[in-house]
């Protein structure tokens, strides 16, 4: 367990001292909307940061941060994630370092969490179990060549059942939600600005840059070339 206040610029092999956990359960959850597993997934989270807190506040708030960064991308749609997207990320700056006490840190952030999932966590009515298990499938291969037939034949459905299901259900249609979540992905490769554009496009399903390009657009509402411009600015 690292010793002191520990933070990024403290040198190369800090981020070795603490086993962070694998949000890959933690994302499909997400995705598929199973809000329980990706509670518990939290609640995991949250008991690896306890000890941390105390011996390092600063590397605690930063897993923290990075969290609800990646909770946030994860539930909302590409272009509202553009709309006061820095405001909201100094809040939770401003939230996580005014909380000096290991408890009240991990409580506000629970409550954070907690806030965020509001409103996927109060719905009208149960998620019919195909379309849950439309949203798992979709979210573990849409990286890969997929489709509709596909994953109707996954789940041993019809495919003109399962699209108007599927649309009834979530309010878009399967295709599109699949878009949503590769360039949802791409946003989170671009920002981390190690591959170039056409490695992102690729990695995120995509069989050709111009068929990414097209639909990062059409979501997004900038070029990528625009949107990582802004970054920096």
């Amino acid at each position: 367990m690292p010793q002191g206040d520990l933070h990024p610029d403290d040198g190369p092999g800090w981020e070795r001292s603490f086993p962070w956990p694998d949000p890959t359960a933690a994302r499909r959850a997400l995705q598929a909307l199973e809000l329980e597993t990706y509670r518990a997934e939290i609640d995991r989270l949250v008991e690896q940061v306890r000890p941390l807190a105390e011996s390092a506040p600063t590397l605690a708030r930063l897993v923290l941060y990075e969290e609800l960064r990646a909770l946030h991308e994860a539930i909302t749609p590409a272009t509202a994630a553009l709309n006061g997207d820095l405001a909201r990320r100094r809040g939770w700056m401003i939230l996580l370092a005014d909380e000096r006490c290991p408890a009240t840190l991990l409580r506000a952030f629970r409550g954070e969490v907690d806030r965020l999932l509001a409103p996927l966590s109060a719905p009208s009515r149960s998620v019919n179990p195909i379309v849950l298990r439309a949203r798992r499938f979709i979210a573990e291969h849409c990286h890969e060549t997929i489709s509709l037939s596909r994953v109707a034949g996954e789940l041993g459905v019809a495919r003109n059942y399962l699209s108007a299901l599927f649309r009834r259900e979530t309010g878009s249609t399967l295709t599109e939600h699949i878009h949503q979540l590769r360039i949802r992905h791409a946003l989170v490769l671009l920002r981390a600005g190690d591959r170039s554009l056409s490695e992102v496009a690729y990695t995120v399903g995509y069989q050709s840059y111009r068929h990414f390009y097209r639909n990062f657009v059409r979501i997004v509402g900038q070029s990528p070339t625009v949107w990582l411009r802004g970054l920096s600015d």
